[in-house]
C-alpha cells in the first residue's frame, strides 16, 4: 500500500509513482467501473428521446416604479437608470404566484389538452425546462422551454412567455398603485396648505396698503428676487422631503434591513466630498443671487453634478450584505435604496441653497427694518402661496401621469421575438457526452481504488511492516513460476502452495529442484546469509519458524530454509511442530510410519523417527500420528527433553509450527528453542494480525529474528518488487541468449 494510506503513515506524501502503481495493481477494478459508465453513457446518448426547444428574445427595460421616477422627472441627477437586474427576473420565474398562474393557463390551453400531455409531465417541463438566460454584453434575455415534441415546446414557451409579461406587469402596478395613493394623500395635504396661504396673504392685503416699489436705491426689488428664489428652493426641498419620506415608507413595508443614509455615512472620503460639494453650491447660490448666468456657472453646474455622483458611489458601496430572505424583494430594495440616496443629494444641495438665501433675507432684514419690514411679511406670504401653488401642481401633473403609465406599462420588459416551431431537435453532442462519461468514468474508478487502498489494510511493503511491528525483513520471497512447470498450479507461489488438494505439486517448489539462477533459490541463500548475521550474539541452534494465520507459506519456508543451510554442509534436523495439519512428510515424499507424536507416547529409537531425505545433511522428523491432545504434548517435559537432545545432535534445528493467531501451539514451543522467524504474505496479511503475533512471541521471551515477506507480486504496480522483476527476468533472457 502506498505511504499515508496506511494508519499512522504520515512521514512522507504520495509521488507520482505511487498513483501509477496504484492504478497498475487496481487496474481492473478501475477498467470495470470506465466500461460501466461509458457504456451507460453511450446507451443515454443514443437512446435518449429527442427534445425540442422553442424561446422567446425579450428586452429588459428601465421600469417605471418608485416616486424616483414619478415625482423626479424634473430634475437632472445627471445619473443613469438601470433596468432590473436579471436575477429579478430568475427569481420572478421560480416564485409561487408565476407558477401557480402558468400551471392554470397551461391546464386551460386546448392545444395543451389535446396533445395528451398528462399533469405530471407538464410539471416536470415547468420545474426542470423552462429556463431564463441571457445574452452576454446586451439587455437581451430568453425564456425557452424545452419538451418532447415540437409544438409542445413552441405553445408552452408561448404561453409561459404571455403569463411572465403579465406577471411583471402585475408587479409594476402594484408599485404604481402605492405611487398614486401616496400623491392623493400629499395633494390633500397641500390643497389645505394653499388654501391658508391664500386666506393669509388676502387678509394682509386688506389690513395694509403698502405698495412694493423700486425705492431706496432698489433694496425693495432685491428683496423680493431673493424672496423668490428662496421660495423656489424651499418648494423643491419640501418635495424631496415627501418623496425620501414614501421611500422610507416603502422600506419599512418591505421590512428592509438598516441602511445608511447620507449623514450616517462618515468616512474620510464622503467627509471630503460633502465640504467640497458646501462649497460649491454657495458660490453658485452666490452667482444666483447676483444674477450671473455666464460661464462660470455653467461650470459650477458642471462640477457640483460630477462631486454628486461621487459622493453617491461612495455612498453606494457602503451597502450592508443582503440577508437571506426573497431575491425579489430584495432587488426592489436595492432600488429603492438607491432612489432614497439620490434624493437625499438633492435635498442635502437643496438646504444648503435655503439656508444662504435665508442668510440674505435676515441681512436685508437687519440693514433696513422700517421700510421693508411689511414688504417682508407680504413677500413671505406670497412666497408661501407659490410653494404650496408649486406643489399641488406638481402632485396633480405626476398623478395624472401615473395613472397613464400604469395603463400602458410594458413591466419592465419588451417581447423582441415571439417563439416558433422549433424545426429541429436540440443538438445531443455525442462527443461531448462521451467525453464527460469517460472522465466522469475514470474519476470514479480511480476514486473507487482510492477508497480500497485506503481500507485496505494488508502489508505491501518491507519499510511498512518494518515501522508497524519492529522486525527486519530478511527476505522478500517472490511470487515465480518454476520454468519446467506447465501446470496451473505452478503459477502459484512455490512458499504459499501447500494447500489442500495440492499435495502432489509439493515437491516442485523445494529449491534443490528449481535451476540454480532462480530468484526463489538466490532469496533464500540470502535469508541464510541474514539469518547467520543475525545470530552472531547468541549462536541460533533451534529456531521457530511461523506465521499470523494459515496460508502465509511458512510450511515451504521451513523447508527450503532447511534445505539451504544442508547445502552448506550443516546437519540439519527439520521437525514438523504442526500437530494438528502435518505437511511436512508430503513436502519430501517421505513415507513416515511413526513420527514425533509416537515417540512422545511410545518407547521408540530415535532413529525410527529421524528420517533421510534426498537433500544431503538433512533428516526430518515428520508428526507421525496426528495426537487428540497437541498442546499438552509439546508442553511435556519429554519435549523439552528430545530437542535439547536435538540440538547436541545437529548443527541445526528447524521446527515447522501452526499459525500463532490459530492456536496455542506456537508459544509452547518458543520456550524451547533459541530463536522464532515469522512469515509474512504480502497483500493478504492483515496488519493488526501480524502485530498481535509479534506481541505474543514477544511474550514468550523467544528472540525474533525477523520476517519473511512472502508472496512479493512481481508485476508491474508494485514499486520495488517490479523492479526486482526487471532486474532477475533481464539477467536470465541475456543468460538463455
Amino acid at each position: 500500500m502506498p505511504p499515508e494510506m496506511n494508519q499512522g503513515n504520515g512521514d512522507r506524501e504520495w509521488s507520482l509513482q505511487d498513483y501509477i502503481d496504484l492504478f497498475l495493481r487496481r487496474k481492473l477494478i478501475i477498467f470495470s467501473i470506465f466500461a460501466a459508465v461509458f457504456a451507460a453513457t453511450l446507451w443515454y446518448t443514443l437512446m435518449r428521446p429527442p427534445k425540442y426547444h422553442s424561446s422567446a428574445t425579450l428586452l429588459i427595460e428601465s421600469p417605471n416604479m418608485g416616486l424616483g421616477s414619478l415625482l423626479g422627472n424634473q430634475r437632472n441627477y445627471g445619473m443613469e437608470e438601470y433596468g432590473r437586474p436579471i436575477e429579478f427576473y430568475e427569481a420572478l420565474l421560480q416564485s409561487q404566484a408565476y407558477q401557480d398562474l402558468l400551471f392554470q393557463q397551461l391546464l386551460n390551453d386546448s392545444l395543451i389538452v389535446a396533445s395528451g400531455v398528462t399533469t405530471e409531465q407538464l410539471e416536470r417541463i415547468r420545474d426542470k425546462e423552462l429556463t431564463l438566460s441571457t445574452a452576454e454584453k446586451t439587455d437581451l434575455v430568453y425564456l425557452g422551454v424545452t419538451a418532447g415534441s415540437p409544438q409542445l415546446a413552441w405553445r408552452f414557451a408561448s404561453i409561459a412567455t404571455e403569463v411572465f409579461k403579465v406577471r411583471c406587469r402585475q408587479i409594476e402596478l402594484e408599485e404604481t398603485r402605492n405611487v398614486v395613493d401616496y400623491v392623493e394623500k400629499q395633494k390633500d395635504i397641500s390643497r389645505s396648505k394653499l388654501e391658508d396661504a391664500e386666506r393669509a396673504l388676502q387678509k394682509f392685503n386688506e389690513s395694509s396698503s403698502i405698495a412694493v416699489s423700486d425705492e431706496e436705491g432698489g433694496l425693495l426689488k432685491k428683496l423680493v428676487e431673493l424672496e423668490g428664489q428662496l421660495a423656489e428652493v424651499q418648494s423643491q426641498r419640501q418635495l424631496a422631503e415627501a418623496n425620501i419620506a414614501a421611500y422610507n415608507q416603502r422600506l419599512s413595508d418591505l421590512k428592509a434591513p438598516n441602511t445608511p443614509e447620507l449623514n450616517t455615512v462618515d468616512t474620510p472620503a464622503t467627509k471630503a466630498l460633502r465640504s467640497r460639494l458646501d462649497q460649491l453650491v454657495e458660490e453658485r447660490s452666490r452667482l444666483s443671487a447676483s444674477g450671473q448666468r455666464g460661464v462660470r456657472a455653467v461650470a459650477l453646474d458642471q462640477e457640483i453634478d460630477e462631486v454628486r455622483n461621487q459622493l453617491y458611489r461612495a455612498i453606494i458601496e457602503t451597502r450592508p450584505a443582503k440577508d437571506a430572505g426573497a431575491y425579489l424583494n430584495q432587488n426592489l430594495w436595492e432600488e429603492i435604496r438607491q432612489n432614497r440616496v439620490k434624493e437625499e443629494l438633492q435635498l442635502y444641495m437643496l438646504r444648503n441653497r435655503e439656508r444662504f438665501f435665508q442668510r440674505q433675507v435676515e441681512t436685508y432684514r437687519r440693514e433696513n427694518p422700517k421700510l421693508i419690514e411689511r414688504a417682508i411679511e407680504m413677500t413671505r406670504l406670497q412666497r408661501s402661496k407659490k410653494v404650496y401653488e408649486d406643489m399641488f401642481s406638481i402632485l396633480l401633473e405626476k398623478g395624472e401621469e401615473a395613472r397613464i403609465k400604469s395603463a400602458t406599462s410594458t413591466g419592465g420588459i419588451r417581447i423582441i421575438d415571439w417563439p416558433t416551431i422549433p424545426q429541429n431537435p436540440v443538438p445531443v453532442h455525442m462527443p461531448r457526452n462521451l467525453l464527460i462519461g469517460a472522465l466522469l468514468g475514470l474519476g470514479l474508478g480511480f476514486g473507487f481504488a482510492m477508497m480500497l487502498e485506503y481500507l485496505d489494510n494488508t502489508i505491501r511493503s518491507g519499510d511498512e511492516l518494518t515501522r508497524h511491528t519492529g522486525l527486519s525483513i530478511l527476505a522478500a520471497v517472490p511470487a515465480i513460476e518454476p520454468r519446467d512447470s506447465k501446470n496451473l498450479a505452478a503459477k502459484l507461489n512455490p512458499a504459499t502452495v501447500l494447500s489442500d488438494g495440492a499435495d502432489e505439486e509439493y515437491s516442485k517448489y523445494l529449491i534443490h529442484k528449481l535451476p540454480p539462477r532462480d530468484p526463489v533459490v538466490d532469496v533464500y541463500r540470502s535469508l541464510r546469509t541474514n539469518l547467520q548475521f543475525a545470530g552472531v550474539d547468541k549462536p541460533i541452534t533451534a529456531m521457530l519458524v511461523s506465521s499470523s494465520l494459515p496460508g502465509e507459506g511458512k510450511t515451504l519456508t521451513a523447508a527450503n530454509l532447511a534445505i539451504s543451510y544442508a547445502e552448506l554442509g550443516k546437519r540439519v534436523l527439520l521437525v514438523d511442530g504442526d500437530l494438528r495439519k502435518p505437511k511436512q512428510h508430503l513436502v519430501f515424499g517421505v513415507e513416515a510410519s511413526a513420527g514425533l507424536s509416537d515417540f512422545m507416547v511410545k518407547s521408540l529409537d530415535l532413529k525410527q523417527i529421524l528420517y533421510p531425505t534426498t537433500v544431503p545433511n538433512l533428516r526430518l522428523a515428520p508428526c507421525g500420528t496426528v495426537p487428540p491432545n497437541p498442546a499438552e504434548m509439546i508442553a511435556s517435559r519429554r519435549m523439552s527433553d528430545f530437542l535439547q537432545h536435538m540440538q547436541k545432535l545437529f548443527d541445526l534445528v528447524i521446527i515447522d509450527s501452526p499459525p500463532v493467531r490459530v492456536v496455542a501451539d506456537p508459544l509452547l514451543f518458543a520456550g524451547k528453542v533459541s530463536h522464532a522467524l515469522l512469515v509474512v504474505k504480502f497483500a493478504s496479511t492483515q496488519l493488526r494480525d501480524v502485530q498481535e503475533a509479534v506481541a505474543l512471541l514477544r511474550r514468550a521471551k523467544t528472540p525474533l529474528l525477523g520476517a519473511v515477506f512472502n508472496h512479493i507480486n512481481l508485476g508491474r504496480g508494485h514499486g520495488y518488487y517490479g523492479r526486482y522483476n526487471y532486474y532477475y527476468y533481464a539477467e536470465s533472457a541475456g543468460k538463455k541468449r
